[in-house]
Parts: C-alpha cells; sequence; structure tokens
C-alpha cells in the first residue's frame, strides 16, 4: 500500500493568469529529503506580463534556450517515479500552490501531473490558522517560517529559483508544523 508524501513544488511563470494565457518556465520540486529537481521549460511564443519576468529573472533568450515541456514533463515523471512516488499519492507543498501551481503543472506536465492527488497543502491557510492561534498575524508568521527555512537551507537565498522555492517550501513546513507541534503540547500541559 503506498502512502501519501509532501513534496515541495514551485513554478515560475510568464504571468499569474490562466495558464491557458500564460506560461511556465520553470518547474521545481523537493522531497523532505533535499532531494530536487529544477528545470526550465522553454517556448518558442508566450504571453508575459513585465512584472512577472522582473520578478523571475527570466529573459526571452533563457526560455526559447530551454528545453521543451515534453522532454521536461518526461525528466520529471522518470524522477518521481525514481523517488518512489506513486500515482496521485504526492501532495504538493507550496504557497498557493493547490489554486496557482498546480494548474499550470496540470497543464504543461501532464506525465507527472498523474502522480499529484488533488489535495495539496497551501502554506498562507497554515500560516493563517497558526497567526489565529498564536494571536498574530499570518504574514508575521509566513515571514518567520520562509526566513526559517532558508537558514535550514543555508547558503544563498534564490527567491524565484522554482528549486529553490520548492525545498523552501518543504522546509517551511517543517517550521510550520514544529510550531503546531509546541503549542498542542503547550496547550495541553
Amino acid at each position: 500500500m503506498s502512502v501519501e508524501v509532501f513534496i515541495g513544488l514551485d513554478g515560475e511563470m510568464t504571468g499569474s493568469g490562466s495558464p491557458k494565457d500564460y506560461k511556465l518556465i520553470q518547474i521545481g520540486v523537493a522531497t523532505r529529503n533535499g532531494v530536487m529537481f529544477v528545470n526550465d521549460i522553454g517556448h518558442d511564443s508566450w504571453v508575459e506580463t513585465e512584472q512577472a519576468m522582473k520578478v523571475n529573472g527570466f529573459t526571452a533568450e533563457r526560455i526559447r534556450a530551454a528545453r521543451r515541456s515534453g522532454s521536461v514533463d518526461e525528466a520529471l515523471l522518470t524522477w518521481l517515479v525514481g523517488e518512489g512516488i506513486a500515482d496521485k499519492k504526492a501532495v504538493p507543498v507550496g504557497w498557493n500552490v493547490g489554486s496557482f501551481d498546480m494548474p499550470y503543472v496540470r497543464e504543461t506536465l501532464p506525465l507527472s501531473a498523474r502522480k499529484f492527488g488533488y489535495r495539496a497543502l497551501d502554506l498562507n491557510a497554515v500560516c493563517f490558522t497558526i497567526g489565529e492561534i498564536m494571536g498574530r498575524s499570518w504574514t508575521s508568521v509566513k515571514g518567520y517560517a520562509k526566513k526559517e527555512a532558508a537558514r535550514r537551507i543555508g547558503g544563498p537565498e534564490r527567491w524565484h529559483d522554482a528549486g529553490y522555492d520548492a525545498l523552501a517550501s518543504i522546509r517551511a513546513w517543517d517550521v510550520l508544523r514544529e510550531m503546531l507541534v509546541v503549542r498542542e503540547i503547550h496547550d495541553h500541559f
């Protein structure tokens, strides 16, 4: 019997709307033990917003030069299988991962998308919950989780690199889980 596995996931896109309008241009996936898959995804044409491209730092040349989605999809699927992920058993973890990133993954990487169930762990929702429990703003909880995740990763911070963000997401989930456990123990003793 296979079980669900939390997987950090992040994508970089050419805009923040629908995957029918914008393109997934980088995918990052990370396991709890820190093993990571990251790959740029190339396209011949796309629609972009200036803001998205400024945030992720991608250039037209970089997008055109990258491997195409079919090749990336096959490589990611091979990686997921190698990590022992059964169909529908990967639970993506990230910031708005279910509502934002996963539609792009399903559109652009359909073979790999089979490994992900329809459940997702949105770290923002966890921050809202912890903030309410602790009487703090959710943004302060999020800031702490991201800072602590970056500390645990070590090295230079590379936010808006999908691989780094995927690893930071799974590390932030560890931080937030620890906060919930400490609160749970505190409330019962």
